[in-house]
């Protein structure tokens, strides 16, 4: 690539040393400014993005009231404030009640119906260009279940707009705001990959360097040592990339004190650290400031797997997939180990199928199948996803489980190592002395995940 530039380069500069007649030289100068001028307006014509609504835009439309009664009218102005103050409460969503259609991306209109103790509502998600539907729903409740039934309307809410947002697909460093570089950042970070961990700390630190109060764009950025610190990747790796998140997590609660996933970051990053009692603080605080997200939902049972709460951890987490029925494979990976420890062998292994589906390698997911194996006896097949899970990630180790699990009880942690040393999983050394993982200068993907399809070019 650099080869082919530097040739262009030395064939303009050659063209630029051949003598011409002043008259004739100065009207091709000119004729070369012109073409040039005209490139470059047709290139951003060609690649800059319309402008256009946030993302993650909403207009809220009052809930109708059926049945002509004031009750279902009362009722329907309750639930439409319930559900826009919810929606509010994401710090990625534009959420207003009253604006011009084009401009937000998304409009929600439905209407509701009292009858007796019991509520009915009907609700559905259009894209507000055309008006086509994204997703509908009719629900049947008793009335004492509103509050709960709005949060559970709400999380679906953001839950497919954002699997119905259109990815970015061109790359232009220049004139992106801090929200659009923390998008592009996220992006990167769901392919779950060394080289994407790296590109998505590039972008968080642009969202920072475009608007230094932009507190996602901290808390992003903080992400990315967080998996320093869980998985190895590189920029930081090790015991200090977690102090690095840490730091990251509070300087965005400082600018924004309503940011309730900062707060669910922070809360596991404090667990991992081993201070279970704050960590979990920031837990419930998260919930509290934003009840009807899913991933908060899921981080607060995290806390709780942590503890030794095993089904308070399947209380949480099924509550996340009721919110957003489309969870990752982590998700399904802390619901068997949940099941694991409670001895649901069975169940475990159902939940570690549905991870499977979402992510074929994923290493924790490997991890409990192991001991699931080991727990019932059957060592043979046990042995066979240890070689794999070896294949995938040959730092893989009792003492790198240990590195990164944070057991509040011994027991757990004496229970779990014990089924993978009967597997054969090597002792290994401390995370402190393993390198971080390598980034292959051709696929882009860490070395030792060789065929993780996610950040092929």
């Amino acid at each position: 690539m650099h080869d082919t530039d530097s040739t262009s380069a030395d064939r303009r500069s050659g063209a630029m040393r051949v003598s011409f007649p002043v008259p004739r030289a100065l009207a091709i100068a000119l004729g070369l400014v012109a073409a040039f001028a005209l490139g470059w307006v047709l290139a951003i014509a060609v690649v800059t993005p319309p402008v256009g609504p946030s993302p993650l835009s909403i207009m809220v439309l009052p809930l109708e009231g059926q049945g002509g009664d004031p009750a279902s009218d009362r009722l329907a102005e309750q639930l439409t404030e319930e559900v826009v103050t919810k929606l509010s409460r994401f710090s990625q969503v534009v959420v207003t009640e009253r604006q011009e259609e084009k401009e937000v991306r998304y409009l929600l209109e439905g209407s509701v119906r009292r009858s007796g103790d019991t509520l009915r509502l009907e609700v559905e998600l259009l894209r507000a260009g055309n008006r086509s539907s994204v997703w509908q729903e009719q629900y049947e409740k008793p009335l004492g279940d509103q509050s709960r039934l709005s949060t559970l309307v709400v999380g679906l809410i953001v839950s497919k707009m954002r699997s119905d947002v259109p990815r970015f697909t061109r790359k232009i460093p220049q004139g992106r705001t801090a929200h659009e570089c923390v998008l592009e950042g996220r992006e990167e970070l769901g392919k779950v990959c060394a080289a994407c961990n790296l590109r998505a700390h590039e972008w968080f630190t642009r969202a920072i360097e475009t608007d230094s109060s932009h507190a996602p764009g901290y808390v992003w950025l903080g992400r990315t040592y967080y998996y320093g610190f869980t998985r190895n990747y590189p920029p930081v790796c090790g015991a200090g990339a977690l102090d690095m998140a840490i730091e990251h997590y509070e300087q965005g609660i400082a600018l924004d004190p309503a940011y309730g996933d900062a707060y669910a970051y922070l809360g596991i990053a404090e667990i991992r650290a081993m201070r279970f009692e704050d960590g979990m603080d920031h837990l419930r605080r998260a919930s509290k400031l934003n009840p009807a997200s899913a991933e908060i939902h899921y981080y607060l049972g995290n806390g709780y797997f942590w503890l030794g709460q095993h089904q308070r951890t399947l209380d949480e987490v099924e509550q996340a997939l009721e919110l957003d029925p489309d969870g990752p494979a982590n998700w399904y990976m802390r619901i068997a180990w949940a099941h694991y420890f409670l001895r649901q062998y069975d169940m475990s292994l159902n939940a570690l199928d549905r991870g499977f589906d979402r992510a074929p390698e994923f290493i924790l997911l490997l991890n409990i199948l192991i001991a699931v194996h080991a727990e019932r006896g059957q060592l043979e097949q046990a042995r066979e996803v240890v070689q794999r899970t070896l294949a995938l990630h040959p730092h893989y180790s009792i003492a790198w489980v240990n590195d990164t699990s944070p057991f509040k009880h011994q027991a757990d942690r004496d229970r779990f190592g014990e089924a993978l040393r009967r597997a054969g999983v090597p002792e290994g050394v401390s995370r402190t002395e393993a390198p971080c993982a390598e980034v292959s200068t051709r696929t882009g993907r860490p070395r030792w995940l060789p065929s993780l399809e996610a950040c092929a070019p």
